[in-house]
């Protein structure tokens, strides 16, 4: 399921992120959620906000969560539509780019 949220501030959103994430948690422990974020210092942010939000009795962990980029989440999403095979290296990526850049 995608839900998408706006609002000024982060500190809202990261509250209502941790309250969704409780609300609908997996059927299996072991299954992580997946949360797409803007940038990689973000996630730091918001992995140590949600670890706030746990109650005082119990350790400030956030785990299990799957944090990814959206062109991490897309790739991830072709590749269960489409197979391993056909997303082998996304044209886009940072390692078909250079060979291509380098053909030129």
């Amino acid at each position: 399921m995608l839900q998408i949220y706006r609002s000024s501030r982060m500190e809202g959103l990261a509250d209502l992120l941790a309250a969704q994430l409780h609300r609908h948690r997996p059927l299996s422990v072991l299954a992580p959620q997946t949360v797409l974020i803007g940038h990689l210092g973000m996630k730091r942010w918001l992995t140590s906000r949600l670890a706030e939000q746990r109650l005082p009795q119990l350790p400030r962990i956030a785990a299990n969560l799957d944090m990814l980029l959206p062109g991490e989440w897309l790739d991830e999403l072709a590749r269960s539509v489409l197979g391993r095979a056909a997303m082998a290296i996304a044209p886009y990526r940072r390692a078909a780019l250079r060979w291509r850049i380098h053909s030129l």
